[in-house]
């Protein structure tokens, strides 16, 4: 059932004519309009509509979905949470062969599908279904669409693309869907816009971008808004150097997110509170040290295998920067076991501190050959970073003479960029 079908039995079950329902408000004409498919009213006339008819401006704008549907979708949530994408991509194949393929239920399934095949790795999979989604932009779905631009967003930034992403970005957030969008999504695209803004180094476009979620996020007091917005603002403080500054909004961001319950954003906020803390040289971060390590015990209890893996990511980091190598290699390596099964993220990463703890360990040096080029095999990762993960054993390696290898590496390093045109960079960015 579209828009012009659920406004008209509204209206009709209100026991009003078309000349009724427009009085004072619009044309008579203008709610054939409606009727035929022909006119989508803006939300301000929706809201006005809903309440001349004594319904919800909910229930006009989206199909009221069936109930076990809806349980069978929280049900996949919960499983996602918990790391569970295999066996949630079966059960959302299920609801999908049974609703229509523009149902709310089907466009719901089809976005989650999209969520854990990018989480593990399907990233070609998952963009046609997210673009296929941004495509619906329909005021009836716009909750959905807002998600799945939110989503679309995330994907460009986390692949590397931050170019094309703040480009979209921009797009959306001047588009005309955008005064439809529900309040929290409207942050979150903002806030990914700014990211991507901060990521090209365009410093004062993303503060303009975080102020305006900003404004948002404190309207409606929304604790997930505001978890989201402080980590924004985190972000871009750490990238003018204010490191001091991002861990204060950082441990702000924390706790809006404890208030909102986003247990899988925690344990990626605590790791990025951890690091933080690694590069101001702070002398005491037993706190960040007893949050991260509570976080991997309490995700390991609920089977969240992908929060546990960034929590011991923030072990290893920590770990690193206290000069307890062998601790940090051992955190490292739990995570990757907990999660070697599908190489979701943060697998690069910790990959990267395990290689880097067994070039301070000075052990078996072709291990980290092997494990570079393990992660090359994956192929799952962003050029950039494989790139740059080559450029850091070379240097390794000519630090301790072995320049024989060190041009391999380099050789390698330049083969990864050249495969899609990606600059060079080091691992640290530099």
């Amino acid at each position: 059932m579209n828009f012009a079908d659920r406004f008209k039995g509204a209206r009709l079950a209100a026991g009003m004519s078309q000349k009724d329902a427009a009085d004072g408000l619009v044309a008579s004409s203008y709610i054939s309009l409606i009727e035929s498919g022909s006119r989508v009213p803006k939300q301000e006339l929706i809201e006005a509509f809903a309440e001349r008819f004594g319904v919800t401006p909910e229930s006009l704008l989206t199909d009221i979905p069936n109930v076990s549907q809806e349980l069978a979708l929280s049900s996949i949530r919960a499983q996602i949470n918990d790391g569970q994408f295999n066996s949630s991509i079966d059960a959302l194949e299920e609801i999908l062969s049974t609703t229509a393929i523009e149902s709310v239920v089907s466009l719901q399934a089809q976005l989650l599908k999209a969520k854990c095949l990018k989480a593990l790795g399907e990233s070609a999979e998952a963009l046609q279904i997210l673009e296929q989604l941004v495509g619906l932009d329909r005021p009836e779905h716009s909750a959905l669409h807002a998600e799945a631009v939110l989503e679309l967003l995330r994907f460009y930034l986390h692949s590397g693309d931050s170019s094309f992403g703040a480009l979209l970005g921009e797009q959306f957030i001047g588009s005309q869907a955008k005064p439809l969008w529900p309040a929290e999504f409207l942050v979150g695209i903002l806030c990914q816009t700014a990211t991507c803004h901060v990521a090209l180094g365009n410093l004062s476009r993303a503060r303009s971008l975080a102020a305006q979620a900003g404004e948002i996020a404190k309207r409606i007091s929304d604790p997930r808004s505001l978890a989201f917005y402080e980590w924004e603002r985190s972000g871009i403080a750490e990238s003018l150097g204010n490191t001091s500054e991002a861990i204060i909004l950082m441990k702000r961001s924390l706790a809006h997110a404890q208030a909102a319950e986003l247990l899988d954003s925690l344990p990626r906020m605590k790791s990025a509170l951890a690091v933080l803390s690694v590069n101001a040289a702070l002398e005491d971060i037993s706190g960040v040290r007893n949050l991260c390590e509570s976080a991997y015990l309490e995700c390991l209890a609920t089977g969240n295998v992908q929060s546990a893996a960034y929590a011991c990511l923030a072990l290893a980091e920590l770990s690193l920067r206290d000069g307890i190598t062998q601790e940090a290699l051992k955190h490292a390596e739990t995570g990757i076991n907990l999660i070697s099964a599908t190489h979701i993220e943060p697998f690069l990463e910790l990959a990267i501190v395990r290689i880097k703890s067994i070039f301070v360990l000075d052990q078996d040096l072709d291990q980290v050959v092997r494990s570079a080029e393990e992660l090359e095999a994956i192929d799952r990762h962003s050029t950039q970073d494989l790139s740059g993960l080559w450029v850091f054993i070379a240097r390794e390696f000519a630090q301790r003479g072995q320049l024989d290898r060190s041009t391999q590496a380099y050789e390698e390093a330049i083969s990864v960029a050249n495969s899609l045109d990606a600059p060079t960079v080091s691992i640290d960015g530099k």
